[in-house]
């Protein structure tokens, strides 16, 4: 048997030239969350448990408290990695997460949702509506809310939705969700297309959502393949290890059998490509089919960059001004003369 060669890999896993998958322990070591920073100037971070049958936990970073009752926008976000790999709690997404937490500022929630092969779709997107009604939850609770952190300091009639690569698929995802009341449905375990939308018991869906308000839904980079016909077999075979194939509506929500994004009362979204990006053609398609839709949308462009360059290029000299981008989607209220390129760099 020829010995399998490295084809790349991420902080937790390899792909091999013929395409099979070792899951192996990150490297560098996940940031611990770090609750009590010696400095108030410094984002704090909690780890919570959501699921510890499944493994799932949530991290929120709470931004420098500069006024005792101070209350932040809520930003729901979900890391990428395919599918397959990925954690907020890799260095480079934790200290993007902590740069966008302070310059926001917005007290974010970031989700550690299960991953495939292991857990195919809809895995993924099963994890972060659970952490979503959790959301609602600490909502409807108010002052009682079982975490002091967003009962304290959130507030959640500014929640938005949010996420890079595969967790800005998933972000939108849970949108369509949480606005049409349609889930998931596991038709079988065995062949690509395992799983569909159906409709879903009220019981579950969030038609009143109590003080929960989902202002808008960010999109960096997303992880769409919207029915164009560019594709290496990499990332086939990275669409297939996550449990789909690249025509299911999951890969493409432009798809005739996807969620109508045309009924949808969807709110304001932010999407975000570099032009050095892959997907690029893809997320211009998916903004377009949003604008044609006429729903409210913005399109930034990040010039002569990759995808994820604020992951892995974060002193880019165009990281300032994508930062700056999404600061003001979050909160465009917020004063924030002193966020020009020298206090976001």
């Amino acid at each position: 048997m020829a010995e399998r060669a490295e084809l790349f890999r991420m902080s937790n896993l390899i792909l091999y030239d013929d395409f099979s998958l070792d899951r192996i322990p990150h490297n560098p070591p996940l940031v611990p969350a770090d609750p009590e920073p010696a400095s108030p100037e410094v984002v704090a971070s909690l780890e919570l448990p959501l699921n510890e049958t499944k493994g799932t936990s949530l991290r929120l970073l709470l931004p420098p408290r500069t006024a005792a009752l101070c209350r932040f926008p809520v930003l729901l976000y979900f890391h990428g990695g395919a599918f397959v790999g990925g954690s907020s709690a890799v260095a480079a997404d934790h200290a993007f997460l902590c740069k966008l937490a302070s310059h926001a500022p917005v007290l974010i929630v970031s989700v550690e949702y299960r991953l495939a092969p292991e857990h195919p779709l809809p895995a993924a997107y099963e994890d972060c509506i659970e952490a979503f009604m959790w959301l609602r939850s600490q909502s409807l609770a108010g002052e009682s809310a079982s975490n002091p952190w967003i009962s304290r300091y959130g507030d959640l009639s500014r929640c938005f939705l949010g996420g890079d690569s595969a967790g800005a698929n998933i972000a939108h995802h849970v949108a369509m969700w949480a606005i049409t009341g349609r889930g998931f449905e596991r038709r079988s375990k065995d062949g690509l297309d395992c799983a569909s939308w159906c409709a879903i018991n009220a019981d579950v869906s969030p038609p009143a959502m109590g003080g929960l308000c989902v202002q808008g839904v960010i999109l960096i980079h997303p992880y769409f393949t919207c029915g164009l016909d560019e594709r290496t077999n990499m990332e086939q075979k990275l669409w297939e290890h996550s449990g789909v194939s690249m025509e299911h509506p999951f890969a493409n929500p432009l798809a005739p059998d996807a969620p109508s994004i045309q009924e949808a009362g969807l709110p304001c979204y932010l999407v975000a490509v570099a032009t050095e990006d892959m997907f690029v053609k893809r997320g211009h398609a998916f903004y377009q089919a949003l604008a044609d839709a006429g729903k409210g949308v913005r399109l930034f462009t990040s010039h002569e960059e990759g995808h994820c360059f604020h992951l892995l290029t974060p002193n880019s000299e165009n990281v300032p001004a994508f930062l700056n981008e999404l600061c003001k989607f979050i909160n465009p209220h917020h004063e924030n003369e002193e966020d020009d390129e020298r206090s976001l760099a």
